[in-house]
């Protein structure tokens, strides 16, 4: 299945693999919260025992469950936050205390900006987008904060999407976290072209951020995807694609990429023992 602009929509299959997919990607018991997010629902949601965060979080899982069954909600990796353990996250954060403008591409719930928010960063220098509307609602159910947080949000397909859709803006900093293996080598080529020259804004401005990689590269094919593949780089082929799309768009970057936790099969079955998340940055020279 496609969206109307003709690619494949990097959502969870129809409804006959459910059942498949819920064995595999959906955890029944309570979610085990991280220290970051703790912290976060209690000082800055108001949500201070333990045991309320565990129903709230869970409540809000099963709804963005029904929404569409990413591994990624029904496993709560959505609530184990990652971006403050970055290298260069202290300087991200001055950043945007400074006004330069940081997107949070494919935001899912908006948790990443929470913590940003958090950590200091003004909310109205911060912008966030995804393609579920409903997600960026449970964002604003999960952490309390409709009368407060001043980001905005775009909704909406990205490949359809233009700067205007962003109201004009380019930004210094575009984040994303398991956005961009969710598509294939050639999408994913175009999406970084797309985010350097409609988005970013010149020398110095940075693509940032984390994904799922492998040792071994290679496709990886999922019915828990209506695309059917996704691709999983490891640093040769992910260097490959940056000298690719440089390549492609006359310009040139300063590439690094650091290997981050293996996937342990007891906690992600994917049916491969080679999976391990990396970290990425690309700086515009």
């Amino acid at each position: 299945m496609t969206e109307p602009n003709g690619k494949p929509d990097p959502t969870p299959a129809a409804s006959d693999s459910a059942a498949e997919i819920a064995r595999t990607f959906w955890d029944p018991r309570d979610p085990k919260l991280g220290e970051p997010l703790q912290e976060v629902l209690r000082s800055y949601s108001g949500i201070v025992d333990e045991n309320a965060q565990i129903t709230h979080v869970k409540a809000v899982r099963d709804k963005a469950w029904q929404v569409f069954k990413y591994p990624c909600i029904g496993l709560y990796a959505f609530v184990e936050l990652h971006i403050h353990e970055m290298n260069g996250y202290n300087d991200i954060v001055k950043r945007i205390q400074s006004g330069q403008k940081f997107l949070d591409l494919g935001c899912c719930l908006g948790q990443e900006i929470r913590k940003l928010v958090f950590d200091g960063a003004p909310s109205e220098n911060i912008m966030g987008s995804e393609l579920h509307g409903k997600y960026v609602e449970l964002g604003y159910d999960l952490f309390r904060d409709q009368d407060k947080l001043k980001s905005r949000f775009v909704v909406g397909d990205f490949f359809g999407l233009t700067r205007q859709d962003f109201h004009g803006e380019r930004f210094d900093i575009i984040y994303q976290s398991a956005f961009l293996h969710l598509f294939n080598l050639q999408d994913q080529t175009d999406l970084i072209i797309k985010i350097v020259t409609e988005l970013l804004k010149g020398p110095g401005s940075m693509f940032v951020g984390r994904q799922v990689g492998a040792l071994n590269p290679s496709e990886y094919q999922s019915r828990a995807l209506r695309s059917g593949a996704c691709y999983w780089h490891n640093e040769e082929t992910w260097q490959r694609m940056v000298d690719n799309v440089a390549s492609k768009i006359g310009k040139k970057f300063e590439s690094k990429f650091e290997w981050g936790e293996k996937l342990l099969r007891s906690n992600y079955d994917f049916g491969r023992d080679d999976v391990v998340n990396f970290g990425f940055s690309m700086t515009l020279l």
